[in-house]
């Protein structure tokens, strides 16, 4: 009972109401299970692809940015130097101390520590603290680099662009006749 077009060679696997041959049945079938696990498989790739995007992004960061200011009402002839340190990641971070790394001319790495006035600190996450010094020297261009260390021993740099900023202000205030405070 099968169609005129099977009976001329051209077996197209229509039956004559309409219905699929068993041939065409199992190639359909085969077809949508090659469709269905192409689909299985780019899906599965995406999510292990996102779950590894997540978990090297679920961790501590810090943005450092420097600037100089100075503290209204109480001091209000002096200039400070200011570094506000703000964890812009997902998990908790133990700041220790900060300061400057400035390149010896022998390879070995010099600069200076400061301590935290509150001792250390546990930043969660979006919290920020804000510390600083009077000594304004620290800003001499010899200083390549300020950091913030963490309980771990890793330091965080504070961006080349705050740091160029803070210079800048700096050297204004020696330009103006401001008073540095030491």
């Amino acid at each position: 009972r099968l169609s005129r077009e099977r009976d001329a060679g051209g077996d197209r696997g229509v039956e004559e109401d309409g219905g699929l041959t068993d041939v065409a049945a199992s190639t359909l079938l085969r077809d949508v299970t090659t469709l269905m696990a192409i689909y299985g498989a780019a899906l599965s790739t995406i999510a292990i692809g996102w779950n590894v995007y997540r978990d090297l992004r679920d961790k501590g960061r810090l943005r450092v940015e420097l600037m100089v200011a100075r503290i209204y009402p109480l001091a209000a002839d002096k200039d400070i130097l200011s570094i506000t340190i703000t964890n812009v990641g997902s998990r908790p971070i133990m700041l220790t101390k900060w300061g400057g790394m400035e390149p010896k001319k022998d390879s070995k790495k010099a600069g200076f520590v400061v301590f935290l006035k509150s001792g250390p600190k546990m930043l969660g996450p979006g919290e920020y603290l804000i510390e600083w010094t009077e000594d304004l020297t620290t800003l001499r261009n010899s200083v390549k680099c300020f950091c913030v260390w963490d309980s771990t021993g890793r330091a965080w740099n504070a961006s080349p662009r705050s740091l160029r900023q803070a210079r800048a202000d700096y050297e204004k205030l020696g330009a103006t006749g401001a008073k540095s405070t030491r």
